[in-house]
């Protein structure tokens, strides 16, 4: 990318208070909008109102994991972006997911919310596998498979200097600040949750940003040093 850094935004949506992500390249007029869980206007006019001054050529939408709070926007998401810049957005998460994404309006009748406004998550237009890397936004996203929180659940590894100096995971809801996912919820698993986040997460440099799912950022060194569920 000729240390070009990507433009990235964090859009907390939903009433679930999630961290939707929006990781742009003005010059390539590409967007990539990472867990948009609800409120498909708001993430709809925050595109707009950053390719003010160029026209958006190109949409992807990557789903971490199929839970309610990150997937339940997906499908007006992608009517939206087709209205107001004429381009079909397409869909991207990992085949495991498919045995939850026809149960987000299950999930809203269940939290006592609105299946009008979270739906079930359209057929993916590719599934992301493990250690593969998505080329996108002129650069390569590294796909890590991190289940345990959710089954088919997927961080996404952006190298040094893609972001920011340092590197960056958007890991939706695998690691938190001193915490880690639920894993109480259908699919859960504890111990696979930590095999992950210590397999796929803590091999990554300490300096890596993590940017969870929910609340504020945090680093891989933080974490091993000061998370009580992986300091053992």
């Amino acid at each position: 990318m000729d240390n070009t850094y990507l433009g990235l935004k964090t859009l907390e949506v939903s009433a679930f208070q999630q961290n939707c992500r929006i990781i742009y390249n003005l010059e390539l007029c590409e967007l990539l909008c990472i867990d948009p869980g609800s409120d498909a206007e708001f993430i709809t006019a925050t595109i707009k109102e950053t390719f003010s001054s160029s026209k958006l050529s190109s949409a992807k939408i990557i789903l971490t994991h199929a839970h309610i709070d990150h997937a339940g926007g997906i499908k007006d998401l992608i009517k939206c972006i087709e209205e107001e810049f004429s381009i079909k957005a397409t869909l991207h998460y990992h085949k495991d997911c498919e045995a939850f994404k026809d149960s987000i309006e299950l999930q809203a009748e269940m939290y006592g919310l609105s299946k009008f406004e979270y739906k079930n998550v359209p057929n993916a237009d590719s599934l992301l596998e493990d250690e593969t890397f998505f080329d996108y936004l002129g650069t390569n996203i590294k796909i890590l498979l991190t289940p345990g929180h959710a089954p088919g659940h997927v961080s996404l590894f952006f190298k040094e200097g893609t972001i920011q100096d340092t590197p960056v995971v958007v890991g939706g809801d695998a690691l938190f600040r001193q915490s880690i996912g639920r894993t109480d919820l259908p699919g859960g698993n504890h111990a696979q949750l930590l095999k992950s986040i210590r397999d796929k997460l803590f091999t990554l440099p300490d300096s890596t940003i993590v940017m969870c799912g929910h609340g504020p950022d945090t680093t891989i060194g933080h974490e091993k040093s000061f998370n009580p569920y992986l300091r053992s």
